[in-house]
């Protein structure tokens, strides 16, 4: 009996002493322990990672029907991203609303949007007997990426005083190339190219013209008149 009870003792003991397995816990817990503070910053870690899953997801599926819209609309006609492209790329640039412009005689403003280029922005504006000029650029074309819509950043900004021959050179051009301009034509297909977008007003009319990629004639000259008085230099590929 003795004997007996020895050997149990001793299995008793053998199984005290035998190692205990544990879970991983995180650094930040002793080995072993775990208390409510560590088990809430665990709970939270496996939150931020689904949540950061789910943001990525969801980025990765707008993209997708974004393309998707994209591919129904080139087959319509003329793709169109399904945001205001226009405004954006304004807010990008601080530029409010022409509109909204107030103390100016006249001002006429050309945003060109293109696919493979930054977009440029070329002002002209009279105030008070004054006329100046307005240019800026966004640091990338805008598109679509895997994480949303790209606009860019402003990178380039310069203003400066247009003289009364350079203002005048303008001027002679609107009256075709802008005022007896319709708002829009019915565009070509395809989804590569440039929105040339311009827009004025003159003691409280106002007048806009959209285009894609437009041909040889009075608003395509007024537009690149505007752009050459800018300063910008424009390879031949750059112009479309």
């Amino acid at each position: 009996m003795r004997e007996e009870r020895s050997n149990k003792r001793m299995q008793l003991t053998k199984l005290r002493a035998a190692p205990v397995l544990q879970a991983e816990v995180p650094p930040c817990a002793p080995a072993g322990k775990m208390d409510g503070g560590t088990a809430s910053q665990l709970i939270r870690s496996v939150g931020q990672t689904f949540g950061r899953l789910a943001v990525r997801w969801t980025s990765v599926l707008a993209v997708v029907l974004l393309a998707a819209s994209a591919m129904a609309q080139e087959s319509a006609g003329r793709f169109q991203f399904p945001y205001d492209a226009v405004s954006d790329t304004l807010y990008v640039m601080q530029e409010p609303p022409i509109g909204k412009l107030t103390g100016f005689e006249r001002a006429f403003r050309f945003l060109w949007l293109r696919s493979f280029h930054k977009p440029i922005l070329v002002q002209v504006e009279k105030v008070g007997g004054q006329q100046f000029l307005i240019v800026k650029m966004l640091d990338r074309a805008w598109g679509l990426g895997v994480d949303g819509v790209h606009i860019g950043k402003l990178t380039y900004n310069r203003r400066r005083a247009l003289t009364d021959a350079e203002w005048q050179g303008l001027a002679d051009l609107r009256p075709d190339g802008f005022w007896k301009q319709a708002s829009n034509e019915p565009p070509p297909g395809g989804t590569d190219g440039a929105d040339w977008i311009l827009e004025g007003v003159s003691w409280g009319e106002h007048h806009i013209v959209t285009r894609w990629c437009p041909e040889p004639g009075p608003f395509r000259e007024l537009c690149l008149a505007m752009v050459k008085l800018s300063g910008v230099t424009l390879a031949p590929e750059e112009i479309y």
